[in-house]
Parts: structure tokens; C-alpha cells; sequence
């Protein structure tokens, strides 16, 4: 153990049961860089194909007794992934139920309780944005609370939002909220009171609805640059290409509007970058037909 070095390093079927049952017997078993290292290797292996996603769930049996930042925030990663890749399959309420169970040991330790090291700040802002995602009752009654506190009077109510809830409160008001919250949180963004470091959130809020209209209506106005900057444009294409509902309507949009991106001068090598999971022939004929990287 004591990880270094840029490689995966895998063991046997019955290697990864092993150190399975080990960290469920005594977490501190392996250090907390080890067991982050091996939570990175799992997920990273699985991905490629080379472990099964079985071992690497009983692999996390153990997190309900982890409190450290690092490997929690690998977790949440690989968690992340298998949860875009699973959102409209049969299977996914098994995930989350899973990961809501590993998770609330550090949910109830940390979201509703005072915390005054860095450390264990962001370990709660991670708490809070699983408890969000993966449906802990309490945490999501805090976040539609807050949401709703501050969507009333937005430039009085930013400082009352810890910064590192921020766009998980804006979030859930958004994946929760009607048409009407989506507007109300386009006339923020686009308020000049909003502050410069405060637009990135705001746009991810907005970029989250599961509303194919609402994200289309999102990528018409990008192009107005008189209300986003060439940056945000690329952002809001990442942002909805992220979105698994937004995923081919980011991709369509773009074939369908690329002329006008080209006359914005826009960094249309950067879009392409920008969203996920393209179809590569796509892309290869989006090129071939408008010199895409000339």
C-alpha cells in the first residue's frame, strides 16, 4: 500500500473482497491516502471495464464509517458517474439507496451541526450536496427551505447561504420548482447587482432543470452576448451537455446554430470540448462539413 506513482493497481476477485471485509472491520486499517487510492483504483478500473462494479460497491460497504475528506470526495466521484450512466435505468434506485446508506453516518454527523476547521467544512459541504442528491429527507427539506428564503429578497439573502451550499440550494430550488423559479432565477442572473462570483452557480441552477424547454431556452439566450460572455457560452454548453436530459440537445443545438456561433467568434474547438459524451462520427462529420479546427 502507501500509495504513490501514476498506475491503477487491481488484485484478484478474492484480493478485493479481502480488503473489503478488512476496512469493514477496522476502517483504519489502511491509512486514509491508501483507502482513497483504493476507492480511485476501483472506480477508475471499473470504468475501463477491468473490475466489476459489484466488487466496487461492496468495496464502499465501509464508508459508513469513513469521516475523512479525501476519500469521501473519490466516492462521491465514482458515485457520480455510475449515477449519470444509470439515471433512466431500472437499477438506479438501488444505487441511490445504496449510496444514501453509505452516506448517512456522515450526513447526520456533519450537515445540521457547527463546523470551524477547513477541513471539515468542505467534508460538510460535500455531506450536503450527497444528502441532496441522493434524497436524505432532512437535508432536502433544509435545501427547499433555504432556496425559497432566498429566491424572496435573492440580494439580501446570498450572505445567508454558506457559500459552499450555494449551488446545491440553487439547485434543488430549480429540479423542484416550476417554469416561474427558472425564470425568477434567470431575472438574478441577469440582474447587474448579481456579483461576478456568484454567475457560475446561478448558471449551473439553471443548466440542472430537467426541462428539455427550459435548457433550450438556456442555450438560445447564451448566444445573446449582450447577456453572457463568450466564457459563460462555452459554460452553458458544458453545463446542459453534463445534463442527462440535456446531453443530445446540447449536441443538436449546436450542429443547428453553428453558423451564428462561428459569427460570434466564438471558440467552437472549445464547445466541442465542452460537451459530454459526443458521438465521435458526429463529430467527425461536424468537422468534415464546416472545417470545425480551421
Amino acid at each position: 500500500m502507501h500509495q504513490s506513482g501514476f498506475f491503477r493497481v487491481s488484485y484478484s476477485p478474492r484480493g478485493w473482497k479481502r480488503i473489503a471485509r478488512a476496512l469493514l472491520r477496522d476502517v483504519d486499517s489502511f491509512s486514509g491516502l491508501d483507502r482513497a487510492g483504493l476507492l480511485e483504483d476501483a472506480f477508475s478500473l471499473a470504468r475501463a471495464g477491468q473490475l466489476s462494479y459489484a466488487s466496487v460497491l461492496e468495496l464502499t460497504k465501509y464508508l459508513p464509517s469513513e469521516f475523512e475528506f479525501v476519500p469521501w470526495i473519490i466516492a462521491a466521484g465514482g458515485f457520480s458517474y455510475m449515477r449519470d450512466r444509470l439515471t433512466t435505468s431500472p437499477v438506479y434506485s438501488a444505487l441511490e439507496q445504496h449510496v444514501l446508506a453509505m452516506a448517512t453516518n456522515l450526513i447526520q454527523r456533519l450537515v445540521h451541526r457547527r463546523t470551524r476547521s477547513h477541513h471539515a467544512q468542505l467534508l460538510k459541504a460535500l455531506a450536503f450536496a450527497a444528502g441532496w442528491v441522493y434524497g436524505h429527507p432532512r437535508t432536502r427539506f433544509e435545501a427547499k427551505k433555504a432556496f425559497n428564503n432566498f429566491i424572496n429578497t435573492p440580494f439580501r439573502s446570498f450572505a445567508s447561504i454558506p457559500k459552499d451550499n450555494l449551488r446545491v440550494v440553487l439547485k434543488a430550488g430549480i429540479e423542484t420548482g416550476g417554469t416561474h423559479v427558472w425564470n425568477a432565477l434567470w431575472r438574478v442572473f441577469v440582474d447587474p447587482r448579481l456579483p461576478f462570483g456568484y454567475k457560475n452557480p446561478v448558471l449551473g441552477a439553471l443548466a440542472s432543470s430537467r426541462s428539455p424547454w427550459m435548457l433550450a431556452q438556456l442555450l438560445h439566450r447564451s448566444l445573446n452576448l449582450e447577456l453572457m460572455s463568450r466564457a459563460e457560452t462555452v459554460y452553458v454548453f458544458a453545463l446542459v451537455s453534463n445534463n442527462p436530459v440535456g446531453r443530445r440537445l446540447a449536441w443538436a443545438f449546436f450542429k443547428a446554430h453553428y453558423d451564428v456561433l462561428a459569427a460570434h467568434s466564438l471558440p467552437l474547438y472549445s464547445l466541442v470540448q465542452s460537451m459530454a459524451d459526443l458521438d465521435t462520427q458526429a463529430v467527425r462529420e461536424c468537422i468534415g462539413s464546416h472545417l470545425l479546427w480551421g
